[in-house]
């Protein structure tokens, strides 16, 4: 077991100051409510990796940064945040290391399914991960498991992990199926659906809600299942009823989120919230925030203040009791910033590991707080 510990040092009440081996300039987390509270450098730095909240600890899996060499024959990484004490551990490897993976919590344990090694390809072994046990094992499956993908989404409902979309590697083909894994038999089945389902389509994102899935966004093509390039971004959004099987359109109100890739979703209080992304045929980023209430159907554009974070695709979000976690993700360098040091300078993305957190807590003017901490 290897592992790498963030100091943490306490000066003043109420406010803790973090600083990262020396690494890191340190940074500080006013204990506040209704706020953007916390901006912490020195998290893992990916794209395309996968995270989940087990109790009030993070773990994020895998993932890649533009421009590093990877070993293809090296497991997955795991780093964890532990957001009580705001400590940061490395832990021990065994699925190889991919990208375009979910990871899912179920009864206190991580499932790791899919994803893609660049030179071992994509997997279709489900790996269930120990956070108390530190340990990884193959989970022994039966019945129709999906063919190896990445780009898919997963949401746990009960006892059944529902997996939706994402791109096929044995067929080179975008997939619109929903697959069923029942964690107490063990068992993989394709789940039959009625109504029209989403478009083929990989890097959505999809949240349950209650008895419902609901998919959004993602990169489709115009010529159906299959890659030609003429990427098209659907900006409907889609719900799976997980007792009928039936999917359906909402008939929405408000502002919604134009069609996007590689954005994030989650849910607090009975609503589905999407931050970011990037929409492939303008070569455009986002740094908006939208809420969707299932109840009413409708859509509401975020109002927030403070230093938010900025426009990006491919990162992770994961909710920790009335907390959200940003980390991770891509965003493009300023051409103009670039030509300042070469006119030769190709276009280039950096790879995010700045953490930071919303505190979401009810206020009838709906407002949400975004706080960057500054260097000591």
């Amino acid at each position: 077991l290897s592992f790498r510990i963030v100091h943490s040092k306490c000066r003043l009440a109420n406010v803790i100051y973090i600083s990262f081996l020396g690494e890191i300039p340190c940074f500080w987390y006013y204990k506040k409510p209704h706020l953007w509270t916390v901006a912490l450098e020195g998290g893992p730095r990916r794209v395309n990796h996968a995270a989940v909240a087990i109790g009030d600890r993070i773990f994020s899996f895998g993932g890649y940064c533009s421009g590093e060499t990877v070993d293809p024959d090296q497991s997955i990484d795991i780093h964890m945040l532990d957001t009580s004490e705001f400590l940061s551990y490395l832990f021990e490897r065994l699925p190889y290391q991919r990208y375009g993976h979910t990871v899912c919590a179920y009864r206190g344990r991580a499932y790791l399914w899919g994803g893609r090694n660049d030179d071992y390809g994509a997997s279709s072994i489900l790996h269930e991960f120990d956070p108390v046990l530190l340990r990884w094992r193959i989970v022994p499956v039966e019945g129709r498991v999906p063919p190896s993908r990445d780009g898919h989404s997963a949401v746990v409902v009960g006892d059944r992990m529902y997996l939706f979309g994402g791109f096929e590697e044995d067929l080179q083909r975008f997939s619109q199926e929903t697959y069923v894994f029942d964690f107490l038999t063990n068992r993989w089945s394709e789940l039959n659906t009625s109504g029209q389902p989403p478009l083929w389509r990989d890097f959505h994102t999809a949240v349950a809600i209650d008895s419902k899935m609901y998919i959004f966004g993602g990169r489709s093509d115009h010529t159906g299942q299959f890659h030609s390039t003429r990427d098209m971004y659907d900006e409907r959004l889609k719900a799976l009823d997980l007792r009928t099987g039936e999917w359906s359109d909402p008939i929405c109100s408000g502002i919604g989120p134009t069609g996007r890739r590689s954005h994030s979703a989650w849910t607090y209080g009975g609503k589905m919230y999407i931050f970011g992304g990037y929409l492939g045929t303008q070569n455009m980023h986002y740094d908006d925030l939208f809420s969707f209430d299932p109840s009413t159907n409708h859509w509401e554009k975020i109002k927030t203040s403070g230093q938010m974070p900025s426009a990006r695709r491919r990162q992770c979000t994961v909710v920790v009791d009335s907390r959200v976690f940003l980390f991770g993700g891509t965003m493009w360098v300023d051409v103009l910033l670039q030509l300042l040091f070469s006119p030769f300078v190709s276009l280039t993305s950096f790879c995010k590991n700045i953490f930071v957190a919303i505190w979401f807590v009810p206020r009838k003017i709906g407002f949400m707080w975004w706080q960057s901490l500054k260097s000591c």
